[in-house]
C-alpha cells in the first residue's frame, strides 16, 4: 500500500487529539480488533481501533498482574480504585453511592475522570471524602492498571460485567459495592431534611417535584439516545405535574419551557440564589424523568420516590442497579420506590395524553402507578445464568409491580 505522507500526518494528529482528550480505560469487555480484520473498513478507524485497544483495554490488565503481587502487602490496603468510568454525568451518582458505603477514615480513593462531565456544583458533594480525582490523560493512562487489580478495586457498575457476560466471557472477581437494593439505599443515602412549614423554601404551599426530560441538548447529556425525551411529552407533563405542584428542571431544560404560566423553576437559577443541591433534593417529594444519570443523582443519593419514563433493554436495568448476579445465590429486585415506565422510543408521540396524564396522576397522589390495559405489570428479578441465551433477569407478573411496559415495547 502506498502512504502519503500528508494523509499519515493528519492521522498522527487525529490519534494524538484522541490520546490528549482522556485516557480512561475500557471496563468493558472488548474484542481484539486485530481479530475482526475486515479489508472494506476504513484504514484510519482501524489504526485508531487498535491502538486505542492496546493502550485502553490490554496494557492496564496485563499490568495490573503486577500489582496485584504487590497489593498482597498489608500497607497497600488503605488505597482504593473506584472502577467507575467518570466521562458521563450517571458515573458520577455510582461514585459517590461507593465513597458513602466505604467509610472508613483511613482509606484513600482514587478515580480517573473526564473534566466537566458533572455540573460543578454538585463536585461539592465529593470534597468531605479522602479522594483524589484524577483528570490528567497521561497519569490516567499511567495508572489505569491499579483499577483492575482483584483487592484493592471497587466495582461499581453493573454494565462492566454485562459486557462480560453477553460475550460469554469470565468476569473478573474484582471487589463490589454489592446489589443496590431498598436496604443498601437506607444505609447509603442521605438523610432527608424535615420541613414543618406549610410554606415550601419556594415561597408557595405546594408540594415540590424534579423533573428531567432528557431533550439531548445538554452537554452532559447524550445527543442521540433512545434514552431522551420528546418535546411534546414533556410539554405534556411540564403542564400536568406544574397544575399542582412546584416543578424544578434539571439541566439546561427551562430555556424550552420559560414560557409556561405555572409554577416552574430552573435547578441553576435556585443555585444562583444560594439554594444548596441538597436542600433543593431532600426537600423534594419526588423525581420524574428520563432514565439519566442527572436522575439518577438525588434519586438514588437521596432514596426519593422516582418515576423513571424511556426506553431501556431489561437487563440494563438490572445492570443499573449493581445486580448482575455472580452466583447462583443472588436474587434481587429493584428498589419499590422507584417505578418505570418503559415504551417504544419511535412510539412515545403516540402514547395518549390521557394516558400520560393518568400515569402522572397516580405517581403524584399514591408514588407508584395503577394498573391499566396499556401495559403489563411486573416484578424485575435478578436470575443467574452462564447461558447467553438466557436472560438474567426474570419477570414477574405482580399487581403491585413497580416495572411497567407499555404495548409499544418489545
Amino acid at each position: 500500500m502506498i502512504c502519503d505522507d500528508n494523509y499519515n500526518i493528519k492521522l498522527k494528529g487525529k490519534l494524538i487529539k484522541i490520546i490528549r482528550r482522556f485516557m480512561l480505560p475500557y471496563y468493558t469487555y472488548r474484542k481484539n480488533p486485530l481479530l475482526s480484520l475486515k479489508l472494506e473498513r476504513n484504514f484510519s478507524i482501524f489504526l485508531k481501533e487498535i491502538i486505542l485497544y492496546f493502550l485502553l483495554y490490554f496494557y492496564p490488565r496485563s499490568i495490573a498482574k503486577f500489582y496485584n503481587l504487590i497489593f498482597k502487602i498489608k500497607f497497600f490496603n488503605k488505597y482504593k480504585f473506584v472502577r467507575s468510568d467518570c466521562d458521563h454525568f450517571g458515573s458520577w451518582a455510582f461514585l459517590l453511592i461507593c465513597l458513602r458505603k466505604n467509610k472508613k477514615k483511613n482509606n484513600l480513593f482514587f478515580c480517573l475522570a473526564k473534566k466537566n462531565s458533572i455540573n460543578n456544583n454538585l463536585l461539592s458533594y465529593f470534597y468531605k471524602y479522602n479522594l483524589i480525582i484524577i483528570y490528567n490523560p497521561i497519569l490516567q493512562f499511567l495508572l489505569s492498571p491499579l483499577f483492575f487489580t482483584l483487592k484493592n478495586s471497587i466495582d461499581v457498575n453493573g454494565h462492566f460485567p454485562l459486557s462480560y457476560l453477553k460475550n460469554s466471557k469470565k468476569y473478573p472477581n474484582y471487589p463490589s459495592i454489592g446489589p443496590i437494593d431498598e436496604s443498601f439505599l437506607k444505609k447509603i443515602c442521605i438523610n432527608k431534611k424535615n420541613y414543618d412549614s406549610k410554606i415550601n423554601f419556594l415561597g408557595n404551599k405546594r408540594g415540590i417535584v424534579i423533573f428531567y426530560p432528557r431533550l439531548g441538548n445538554w452537554i452532559f447529556s447524550a445527543n442521540k439516545s433512545r434514552r431522551n425525551m420528546s418535546l411534546k411529552i414533556a410539554e405534556i407533563l411540564i403542564n400536568k405535574i406544574s397544575n399542582s405542584h412546584d416543578l424544578i428542571l434539571l439541566g439546561d431544560t427551562y430555556k424550552y419551557f420559560s414560557g409556561f404560566k405555572n409554577k416552574i423553576y430552573d435547578f441553576d437559577e435556585l443555585l444562583e440564589r444560594g439554594i444548596s443541591p441538597g436542600h433543593i433534593f431532600s426537600l423534594s417529594d419526588c423525581i420524574i424523568g428520563s432514565i439519566s444519570g442527572a436522575t439518577h443523582f438525588p434519586s438514588l443519593i437521596y432514596n426519593i420516590p422516582t418515576l423513571y419514563l424511556g426506553e431501556i433493554p431489561l437487563d440494563h436495568l438490572i445492570a443499573i442497579y449493581n445486580m448482575v448476579p455472580r452466583n447462583k445465590k443472588a436474587k434481587n429486585r429493584i428498589p419499590i420506590k422507584d417505578s418505570w415506565f418503559i415504551f417504544n422510543y419511535e412510539s412515545e408521540d403516540l402514547i395518549s395524553t390521557k394516558l400520560w396524564v393518568e400515569i402522572i396522576s397516580n405517581f403524584l397522589s399514591f408514588k407508584k402507578l395503577k394498573n391499566n390495559v396499556n401495559y403489563e405489570t411486573y416484578n424485575l428479578e435478578s436470575n443467574y445464568t452462564l447461558d447467553t441465551k438466557k436472560k438474567i433477569y426474570n419477570l414477574l407478573p405482580s399487581k403491585s409491580g413497580n416495572l411497567h411496559i407499555h404495548t409499544s415495547y418489545k
